[in-house]
């Protein structure tokens, strides 16, 4: 079972997903030492947990209760 957490590398496209507080943060690899943002995608409040699932071309993240809202799980579909 692969563990939830906040980073996860995207091989295929060679992306790194960063969940953060109301964004995730995506960064593209320019090399294997240097990566430049490609912009930040809305996220929600106190949301840091996430997982790529490649095979589904996925992103996850889990979105806590927060006030009077439920918990729930966004998913965003991952462009190249």
């Amino acid at each position: 079972m692969k563990r939830l957490q906040l980073v996860e590398y995207d091989a295929g496209h060679q992306h790194i997903y960063v969940a953060g507080d109301q964004f995730v943060d995506v960064f593209e690899q320019q090399d294997a030492d240097h990566y430049a943002l490609l912009g930040r995608v809305p996220g929600a409040f106190r949301a840091k947990t996430a997982l790529y699932v490649p095979e589904l071309n996925r992103y996850f993240l889990a979105v806590p209760h927060h006030e009077n809202k439920d918990a729930e799980v966004w998913v965003y579909n991952v462009v190249p």
